[in-house]
């Protein structure tokens, strides 16, 4: 009898799981259908406007369908983007053109990225700087917030944001392990690792190199105006620095610790153990140091010296500094872990999309459209309106996609109010990174989850906070650029 319950529980799962897998097959064959027929119902039903504006609408609504439901890996949806620009025309240099994007130099700047903090982790200058900093505070669970927030914003300025979280989890782990009351070591943990991640996606928002969204965000600028480094970090530092406090003070309220400080002997005797500097982070340093300087400066070196135009661009420096690294042995070829080569593609294709809206005219077109609602509205309430529907947006979608589906739209507002579109697109840029809400906009909140410690109940009521906040810091901080 035991027997045949326990082959009718074993059915019963097979039966349910290839139910559900067969359920998934389905959605998503309807999800791609829908895609298709939006597609095609901009391809041969005419409408009262010009045909190539018409087919890029399609092309666009298509590829922001189809990165929603995600019927394709994200990437894959990428590779079509090009492939229907072509085959309906929009660019008349044809596949030249719309390839073009995928060797933008954004794309240059993201590798070269990679490449340097691969050579910062496999050294342990991150860990290194991690630990100096959380060994020299004073217990107090304010202090090991505010060290907590800014070494991870700091370091996610220039290393990935997942990578920078991975390294501090199991360091928050060990600060909470040996406190004995329950409760106060249930919101010490989630205190510290909401803040962690939370940090790391400010450090994203601080540079071009900082993560996806805004690399993807400075190529679209660039397509149209001239967008530096340091241009980046005039709108993109400030409003880190800015909602990093408000960040400190909400976690402070939401999760309460009665215990008026924490011991961290733990973390000074980890640091008191590190060996001196090692030649691998030595060579590290003295490439990294140099480039950042550049990256910041190098426009002006190249203004004050007659240098070749671009030549000390952020891509250019980036690229040579992670030749550099290979050269003298910081790194091997095995080293660089390019897994973010989908990223690559995600970017090409929604640099692309922006090209296509501003060489069909479709960008000119949406301008024209929004002139009337739009009429009279002040522009911080416009910038506002931005904002907020992108922190919406990244918190159900991939950041990096839903930058690519908002910038053109950014662009066209912007061409309609006279801005520089690096107000608008900024915005967007820097609001995808405020993806704190759900496990959907970053791997960063599906990685808290995963530890069992905090639920999605926790992640929402921290993240919504700090997204509003956040999203008015934004909207104040770039309306002000544009007063610059």
């Amino acid at each position: 009898m035991t027997e045949n319950n326990d082959v009718k529980k074993i059915t019963g799962r097979y039966f349910q799981e290839a139910l559900k897998g067969r359920l998934q097959t389905e959605k998503k064959k309807l999800k791609l259908i829908i895609s298709v027929i939006v597609l095609m119902f901009f391809t041969f039903f005419p409408l009262p406007i010009p045909q190539k504006i018409q087919w890029t609408l399609g092309i666009f609504l298509f590829a922001a369908l189809m990165w929603s439901f995600e019927v394709l890996p994200l990437p894959v949806t990428s590779l079509i983007v090009p492939v229907l620009l072509v085959a309906y025309g929009v660019f008349e240099e044809g596949a030249t053109a719309a390839f073009a994007s995928f060797a933008h130099p954004v794309i240059y700047i993201l590798l070269s990225s990679i490449i340097i903090a691969e050579a910062i982790r496999k050294h342990g200058l991150d860990r290194r700087l991690s630990l100096m900093i959380l060994s020299n505070i004073k217990g107090s669970i304010k202090s090991v917030l505010l060290a907590l927030l800014f070494v991870t914003t700091f370091l996610s300025m220039w290393i990935s944001n997942t990578a920078v979280l991975a390294i501090f989890i199991p360091i928050i782990l060990v600060i909470v392990e040996k406190i004995e009351d329950p409760q106060d070591k249930k919101n010490l943990t989630i205190l510290l690792l909401v803040g962690a991640s939370i940090g790391t996606a400010l450090g994203g928002m601080a540079t071009i190199t900082g993560t996806g969204p805004n690399a993807l965000a400075s190529g679209f600028i660039e397509e149209v105006t001239t967008f530096t480094f340091i241009d980046c970090m005039k709108i993109g530092l400030p409003s880190a620095l800015l909602i990093m406090i408000a960040t400190l003070l909400v976690l402070l309220k939401l999760f309460p610790v009665k215990l008026p400080s924490i011991n961290i002997s733990e973390i000074r005797q980890e640091r008191s153990n590190l060996p001196p500097l090692s030649n691998g982070e030595k060579k590290t340093l003295g490439v990294f140091i140099p480039t950042v300087i550049l990256w910041i400066i190098g426009s002006e070196i190249e203004a004050a010296f007659g240098l070749p135009r671009t030549l000390l661009s952020v891509a250019v420096v980036g690229i040579a500094a992670a030749v550099i690294l290979f050269a003298i042995g910081a790194l091997e070829w095995d080293d660089a872990r390019l897994g973010a080569f989908g990223m690559y593609l995600l970017l090409g294709a929604g640099i692309a999309l922006g090209k296509a809206f501003l060489v069909s005219g479709t960008a000119n077109w949406i301008a024209t459209l929004l002139i009337q609602p739009l009429a009279g509205i002040p522009l911080f309430a416009v910038v506002i309106l931005i904002t907020f529907v992108t922190i919406l947006i990244t918190n159900v979608l991939a950041n990096t996609a839903t930058v690519a589906i908002c910038t053109p739209i950014a662009i066209s507002i912007a061409l309609l109010l006279g801005l520089n579109p690096s107000v608008t697109v900024m915005a967007v840029g820097l609001a995808a990174s405020l993806a704190l809400c759900t496990v959907f906009g970053t791997p960063n909140n599906a990685l808290l989850v995963n530890t069992g410690v905090i639920d999605r109940k926790d992640l929402m009521k921290s993240g919504v906070i700090v997204a509003l906040i956040g999203g008015l810091v934004i909207s104040v901080v770039v309306i002000l650029f544009s007063s610059i």
